[in-house]
């Protein structure tokens, strides 16, 4: 049953991808975010409430599906519409990596929710919770053109060194859980030190 939820949620998510990419060609297209992000707290919250079963796992499947990367077409369509074309490829990044950092921690959270109080409910409705709350922000965001969209040459080096920094720092924090972490499992070994690493500056260990 989880498998053919999976495939259901494949299925429709390419039918509200595309759609969701027509509408937004001619309709407001952070109404459309905020009914999408409300939409997926109703299913969420339906899904909880209703009992149980194969049918109701399936349908929520289809239904979650529909609504699940709707939000990218949309998203995409506001910062190009905003701030133009021209840095539109690092700004959907900088998107797409909080976007990571989000479900990283939204797996995670689930994971210790259920552990910490032994069922997933809490998660769930915490999904509920943020779904409501994003609904809520793109009913008063403007997604209008930016005031002073900077210009292409300038916006693009302006754009590099909060990328490099961005990177820089997700790297050196990933060394240091790690050189942590082994520095834990074997706390007899001098050389098991932490160290940052800089793909700008590399340092060799000796």
């Amino acid at each position: 049953m989880a498998a053919w939820a999976l495939v259901l949620i494949g299925l429709f998510n390419m039918f509200g991808s595309y759609g969701a990419g027509v509408l937004g060609g001619r309709y407001n297209k952070t109404r459309l975010l905020a009914m999408v992000y409300g939409a997926r707290a109703v299913v969420i919250a339906a899904f909880v409430l209703v009992p149980a079963s194969g049918t109701t796992t399936l349908i929520f499947g289809a239904a979650i599906g529909l609504l699940w990367l709707t939000t990218v077409p949309l998203t995409s369509g506001i910062i190009a519409q905003q701030f133009g074309t021209a840095n539109a490829g690092a700004l959907f990044g900088i998107v797409f990596f909080s976007h990571q950092l989000g479900a990283f921690l939204g797996a995670w959270m689930g994971g210790y929710l259920a552990d910490a109080t032994g069922s997933y409910e809490l998660a769930w409705w915490v999904a509920v919770a943020l779904g409501v709350a994003a609904a809520l922000v793109h009913l008063v965001l403007d997604d209008g053109p930016a005031a002073d969209p900077p210009p292409a040459g300038v916006g693009g080096r302006q754009l590099a060194p909060l990328g490099v920094l961005v990177v820089v720092g997700a790297l050196a924090l990933v060394s240091l859980v790690g050189g942590a972490g082994d520095a834990e499992a074997t706390p007899d070994k001098s050389s098991h030190s932490v160290m940052l690493w800089c793909p700008l500056h590399p340092v060799l260990p000796d």
